[in-house]
């Protein structure tokens, strides 16, 4: 898998601290417009609460080659960030202008939806996706393989609805 970068949201959630609710809602966007690469291999989807500094970064990753649907796509199970065909990640850091596993807590999501209205599948060109009423679970992800694995007593991250509208671009190789 590729590395890169939402008004309220719900309750509950799979292992989200000592409750089980949700530890952090919503998505406040106040940074630069999102960005998407794509090819005839996936899209890339990044955007970012703030400009620079401390906040955080949404990724959406589509990779055809793995067999991602297009159109609606539900999260209704967990699926290891090595396997998953489209991946949802949402990044916590202390600096956006340094987004690595390392340096970011990481969630991955693990159920709502994603729903792609508009999408070329395997060319550059406009790119729009909503996401409803996701639950993200906090992992750590492994540098080399791209396993992710649940933090134990790890945070949970909700979002009633994003919606990315965006012309993806070819990546820079």
């Amino acid at each position: 898998d590729a590395m890169g970068g939402m008004p309220m949201g719900g309750d509950g959630g799979m292992g989200g601290g000592a409750t089980g609710a949700c530890d952090i809602d919503g998505f406040p966007l106040t940074g630069p417009a999102g960005a998407a690469f794509e090819d005839s291999d996936q899209l890339i989807y990044g955007d970012s609460t703030v400009d620079s500094g401390a906040g955080a970064v949404l990724f959406t990753e589509i990779y055809y080659t793995y067999g991602a649907p297009t159109g609606a796509y539900e999260f209704s199970a967990w699926e290891n960030y090595e396997t998953c065909s489209t991946c949802v990640l949402i990044m916590e850091c202390p600096d956006t202008s340094d987004v690595s596993y390392e340096s970011c807590a990481t969630f991955e999501v693990y159920e709502g939806n994603l729903d792609v209205t508009v999408n070329d599948d395997d060319e550059p060109g406009p790119f729009e996706a909503t996401l409803t009423n996701v639950k993200a679970r906090e992992v750590t992800v492994n540098t080399t393989t791209h396993v992710s694995t649940p933090v134990v007593d790890g945070r949970t991250w909700c979002i009633d609805s994003y919606t990315m509208d965006v012309t993806s671009e070819e990546p820079d190789l």
